[in-house]
């Protein structure tokens, strides 16, 4: 695609002095080119100015892509359901030192936004996918393997010294291989802990963790330092890498004027943090069905002030979460930038060194194992083996073992098992590399193999745990009886599985010999890391930068409208609630019976863990006749911390009578703590009812959230002596019904013994009643119901069924907005 240049990110405009008219249009300074505006009209710049979208429903190398494959490495598309449709880049797990690279062949300036819909067959250390926004200038050059002098580990420190200056600096991503006297020393991916001089290094950990304990060496003269890129030698950019087996890891770097990488995580050990995971989604589980989804979208931004790797679920209405964000290191906002994937297999990734054609055991857990070609193995080499067809006395060895002796360049003996005397053949041997086994072994041993001209069927001796779609190479499938090799290793896609009996179909570069009849075979089947690419989104866009002009002391802030979640003000979190409904907050020790002393005062209430904004204090007041007349006062504390308050001062007073009477007063606080004192100066009074409730008013955080207003209808009754059964007025709002009313019922009961529901009712005709909302009352509980009154005539119930009633408050309110 052409690249397309963009509007710089700050719009300039200067008038000289001159008035801005139709015949003398505004000047506008765009990359410092200026552009004339016809008729004096405002230039309006488009926000994207290019972009580039990929579905993969087909591929051609040098279309829209560059594409360099990995030797044995397979790149295709694939899916056939559901709308899935994603490129396949299929590593070779035979072969080590190999890369395949997909670049797209356009590029684009900043500021830039890639989105990329991608996930992956497995996860395994040693196999390197990584997702790059890399410039397009000439790359750094590449760097040499370092020859090592000694090697040694203690505990959990690698200690490696090197022939010449090594040019490490902590945070190097790293490997070891060649080490011929410990195949442990040679650590796939670890990274420079720190440098002791030139010639010397430590490592303690990699995207693996920690590298297991360890006291051996030192080994001299043997193995080499390679430098795992960061960039792949991009002199600026950003990636993200896929490093580990966790599906929810991965190591994100930064790189600006060929400067040495940023990383995340632990700069000297575990680069990687969590991210969004990599695992395919097999929409459909069925033969012949390849239907696998992303689970995540991949975001990259880039700006000249800032770099952010974001991730999200895939279809979801939930937000992208950021795993970096920089703007210490940001690359070159001059370069041109494209978006490109490499997948390594690492110099030591652990992979088959030798097909077996015998194993044999002689009355002893010693086998004697005859490889196919020269494997390549020393005495002190650790190894795993698996597929061996006899799998009861040459089980699967998961765990590493040392090689005892070499006798020829295709034989080697070693220690695992039970001692018996048994020939079988077929499977692998491998060498392990560091703390690392062959990666991607499906558990069964192949126990006998059919094929026709099309496909190849697989008896395994456990159920297989592969996936419809999955792409993989049998090795080493043999004649378990004769150690003939039948013709069958290759590569391979999943079509069909139920429990031990695997379905194949070959791919590209494996052809099927003549037909198969049963037989009983030994072998394995390898899992291919297959990286799955099903969207790739790029976006060129204009960045305006917008000021707000300074006007009185908060001359930056600006109207915020929440509509959800809650917002963070000076430090404080302050939450919406619906602008409707009263929330109980506080319900003070003043139950039915309770006691105060003529100059008694409640406790301190906490209204919020921190202050609080453009919030109303309800309160509601309720006692019984002969009361000594007082006063109620509402004090609030100055403190805004957990610390309950030493200093309070009065917002409201307001005198209480003597007959039973329901009060209610709106009061606005902005304090954490308030407090209510009722002082008359008598005798301690019994049956005195408080109760506080909290609203937020919204106020500067929202219009969407508003005080209810215009009061139109009151019911009120208090300390009912009420029957078994209660129903209230009959209210007829006639032609003043609005789809906006709803009515608030508040009702006290003292009595244990309430029980059952209060209801609103509404009715059409004012004679058949509907229930429109209805809830339990507890005793000596404040209980509040609402409902919307989408009817003309409403009414309140309350239904208790048993004995009447006393001491029963009972407070309702219509409301409109």
């Amino acid at each position: 695609m052409a690249s397309v240049v963009a509007l710089t990110e700050l719009l300039t405009i200067n008038t000289g002095g001159s008035p801005v008219t139709p015949s003398n249009p505004l000047p506008v300074s765009i990359d410092g080119f200026t552009i004339a505006q016809p008729d004096g009209l405002p230039v309006v710049p488009a926000n994207i100015t290019g972009k580039f979208r990929e579905s993969f429903e087909n591929f051609i190398p040098g279309v829209n892509w560059n594409l360099t494959t990995g030797s044995g490495d397979i790149v295709q598309t694939d899916g056939n359901a559901v709308s899935a449709s994603y490129l396949v880049i299929s590593k070779d797990p035979l072969q080590t030192a190999t890369e395949t690279i997909l670049t797209y062949i356009g590029s684009f300036p900043m500021p830039i936004e890639t989105s990329v819909g991608l996930s992956m067959s497995q996860r395994t250390l040693g196999q390197e996918l990584s997702m790059e926004l890399v410039s397009t200038e000439t790359p750094l050059p590449p760097v040499a393997d370092i020859a090592i002098s000694s090697i040694s580990q203690n505990g959990t420190t690698l200690i490696v010294t090197t022939t010449g200056p090594h040019g490490l600096v902590p945070g190097k991503r790293i490997g070891i291989k060649g080490v011929t006297s410990d195949s442990r020393m040679n650590y796939p991916s670890v990274v420079v802990s720190y440098t002791v001089s030139a010639t010397q290094f430590y490592c303690a950990a990699g995207p693996g963790g920690t590298i297991p304990t360890l006291t051996v060496g030192p080994y001299t003269s043997q193995g080499f330092v390679y430098l795992r890129s960061a960039l792949g030698y991009a002199q600026n950019g950003m990636s993200e890498i896929f490093e580990n087996a966790t599906t929810t890891n991965a190591s994100i770097y930064l790189r600006s004027a060929a400067g040495d990488s940023l990383p995340t995580g632990t700069g000297g050990g575990n680069q990687s943090v969590t991210a969004g995971s990599t695992a395919s989604v097999q929409a459909i589980a069925s033969p012949y069905t390849y239907s696998f989804l992303p689970t995540t979208e991949y975001r990259f931004i880039l700006k000249s002030d800032m770099a952010q790797a974001l991730d999200a679920n895939v279809d979801s209405t939930s937000m992208p979460a950021s795993r970096v964000l920089r703007t210490q290191v940001v690359p070159d906002p001059t370069k041109q930038y494209t978006l490109r994937f490499r997948f390594t297999n690492v110099d030591s990734l652990p992979i088959p060194n030798g097909k077996i054609v015998s194993a044999v055991k002689t009355g002893s857990s010693v086998a004697t194992i005859t490889t196919a070609a020269a494997h390549g193995l020393t005495t002190g080499d650790y190894i795993t083996i698996y597929g061996i067809g006899d799998s009861t006395n040459f089980a699967n060895q998961t765990a590493q073992v040392p090689v005892a002796s070499v006798p020829t360049s295709t034989t080697l003996t070693v220690t695992f098992g039970a001692s018996v005397s048994a020939t079988s053949a077929g499977g692998l041997v491998s060498r392990s590399q560091g703390s690392l086994n062959i990666q991607g072994i499906a558990t069964p041993v192949i126990g006998n193999a059919s094929s026709t001209t099309t496909q190849l069927t697989l008896g395994g001796s456990a159920s297989w745990s592969l996936v419809i779609g999955d792409y993989v190479n049998v090795y080493g499938l043999r004649n378990r009886a004769t150690g003939a090799d039948l013709g069958f290793d290759g590569a391979y896609k999943v079509v069909d599985q139920v429990t031990s009996t695997l379905v194949l179909e070959p791919l590209t570069g494996t052809t099927l010999p003549a037909p198969l009849t049963l037989t009983n075979t030994g072998g394995a089947v390898i899992r291919r890391t297959d990286a799955r690419i099903s969207f790739v989104r790029i976006y060129e866009y204009l960045r305006e930068r917008v000021e707000v002009q300074a006007n009185g002391a908060n001359s930056a802030s600006v109207p915020v409208a929440v509509n959800g979640g809650s917002v963070s003000v000076s430090g404080s979190s302050v939450v919406p609630t619906n602008s409707n409904t009263y929330s109980l907050q506080s319900s003070t020790n003043l139950a039915a019976g309770a006691t105060f002393t003529g100059t008694s005062q409640n406790i301190a209430s906490s209204t919020t863990s921190g202050t609080v904004y453009n919030t109303q204090l309800v309160i509601g007041v309720n006692h019984t006749a002969g009361l000594v007349p007082g006063q109620l006062y509402l004090d609030l504390g100055t403190e805004t911390t957990s610390t309950t308050p030493t200093v309070w001062y009065q917002a409201l007073a307001v005198a209480i009578p003597s007959n039973a009477n329901w009060q209610q007063f709106s009061v606005p606080i902005s304090t954490r703590y308030y407090r209510l004192r009722f002082v008359n100066g008598a005798t301690a009074q019994t049956n005195f009812r408080i109760s506080t409730f909290l609203t937020y008013n919204g106020g500067a955080l929202s219009n969407a959230y508003s005080f209810p207003v215009n009061l139109q209808y009151a019911l009120s009754t208090t300390n009912l002596a009420i029957s078994a059964t209660f129903t209230s007025a009959t209210l007829d709002f006639g032609d003043t019904m609005s789809v906006y009313q709803s009515i608030n019922a508040i009702v006290f009961a003292d009595q244990a013994s309430a029980a059952n529901g209060l209801q609103i009712q509404v009715s059409r005709d004012g004679t058949n009643w509907r229930v429109a909302a209805q809830v339990a009352v507890v005793a000596s509980t404040y209980t509040t119901l609402n409902a919307s009154l989408f009817l003309r005539y409403a009414r309140i119930v309350y239904i208790n069924g048993t004995v009447a009633q006393t001491s029963f408050a009972l407070d309702a309110q219509v409301e409109s907005q």
